[in-house]
């Protein structure tokens, strides 16, 4: 997602946008572990981006209120289970409320950027 990201912005209108990576998580035990390993994806894909880590048990809010002057918000999920559609979407309509424009991208997970 974060290449995706970097792949818009080569876009002459979009070249002035902000990366921003966000992650929200419900403890601020965890803040800067979380941190260190936003920072280590930026530095192996060698991407630039601001790394910004929310702490709340409130993720479709915390979203809403963090991304919603943003021209863009990519967003990974998983598809849902045969049968499981209408309980996706409404988790969807959730999490991405009012937000301007968003992207949802099949995440992959445990992906290596180094050989």
């Amino acid at each position: 997602m974060l290449l995706l990201a970097h792949l818009v912005r080569q876009n002459p209108e979009w070249r002035t946008k902000i990366i921003r990576l966000l992650r929200v998580i419900d403890s601020d035990a965890g803040r800067e572990g979380v941190l260190e390993n936003m920072r280590e994806v930026m530095d192996i894909s060698r991407i630039e981006a601001k790394p910004v880590v929310i702490v709340s048990d409130d993720v479709p809010g915390a979203i809403q209120r963090t991304s919603a002057d943003a021209a863009l918000a990519i967003m990974g999920m998983n598809p849902p289970e045969p049968g499981g559609e209408l309980v996706f979407h409404q988790a969807v309509e959730k999490l991405t409320g009012d937000l301007p424009r968003t992207l949802l991208v099949k995440s992959s997970g445990g992906m290596r950027l180094e050989s």
